[in-house]
């Protein structure tokens, strides 16, 4: 019996990590074409990481949404399923106008917004926030900007991440550079043979920097990537592909993105406590005798 119980266990415990694969969210630069639907460039497309065929669905509408056109250039879902967002140019929601370069929160049951940053109380110039990732807990928010910018007379850019300490919104505050495309101090590049141009980004679970760019490019370590392909950037600066968005129907260019990592049901948590339970007694009995 307990050889049953510890198979079952073993079995269970293999399959988990099989059914938490990374769950994949992206909006494109231009619209995309989804197994011939069409998709604007302000929706959002879900698909499963781990097998990219059949599964891809559209998850958010901006037509239901906003009352003028978009385009979704960054992204981040929150815990409770709302979504903090930037747009390519001015956005209307809610009976409220957003600069492009302002990040907001939607509330996707009711339609309304929230003001979480205000570019122009940042940046020296009028920012394009073009990707961005929120720490809720630390009230922290990165992003990155479609052009080169300024911080206090530093430069910032395209391809740096900036880390902003929010917590007060009318006062956000410049906390540290988290990537950084080009080492000023060694006078080389960090990742890519070249400056590049960051679409999108966003951190996976384990911390690690997940990025689309704007065109194809080459790592410092041998690697080519495209423009429609979501790339990993190791702490010692490796690339691996995490990603091929090869699920469009044409070549698409990823304009934001969030990745998430679904936690294991809580009761098969409790299956695998229980059954540990049984076994662990199995074994006391079966010593004693």
């Amino acid at each position: 019996m307990v050889k049953h119980l510890s198979i079952l266990l073993l079995t269970i415990l293999f399959i988990v990590p099989i059914c938490a694969d990374p769950i994949v969210t992206v909006s494109t630069q231009g619209g995309a074409n989804l197994g011939g639907n069409s998709v604007d460039d302000g929706d959002l497309v879900e698909f499963d990481g781990a097998d990219v065929a059949g599964t891809a669905q559209v998850v958010f509408t901006a037509a239901d949404f906003f009352d003028n056109n978009v385009d979704i250039d960054a992204l981040h879902v929150l815990n409770n399923g709302n979504l903090v967002i930037s747009t390519q140019g001015n956005a209307k929601i809610d009976g409220q106008t957003f600069d492009n370069g302002d990040v907001f929160v939607v509330d996707v049951n009711n339609g309304t917004a929230n003001l979480l940053f205000d570019e122009d109380l940042f940046f020296d110039n009028s920012a394009n926030v073009n990707g961005l990732f929120f720490d809720e807990g630390a009230n922290r928010l990165f992003v990155t900007n479609n052009d080169n910018e300024k911080i206090g007379g530093v430069n910032v850019k395209n391809g740096d991440i900036v880390e902003i300490d929010v917590s007060d919104i009318n006062n956000p505050t410049f906390v540290d550079f988290t990537f950084v495309e080009f080492d000023e101090d060694l006078g080389e590049f960090t990742t890519f043979q070249n400056e590049i141009k960051m679409d999108a980004f966003t951190f996976d679970d384990e911390g690690n920097l997940l990025i689309s760019v704007q065109a194809n490019e080459n790592s410092l370590d041998g690697n080519t990537f495209d423009d429609d392909d979501i790339i990993q950037i190791n702490d010692d600066f490796t690339t691996a592909l995490f990603f091929d968005a090869g699920i469009f129907d044409n070549n698409e260019d990823i304009d934001a993105l969030f990745v998430v990592v679904p936690e294991p049901s809580k009761y098969l948590l409790m299956l695998l406590g229980v059954l540990g339970l049984i076994v662990t007694q199995r074994r006391r009995k079966v010593a004693k005798k």
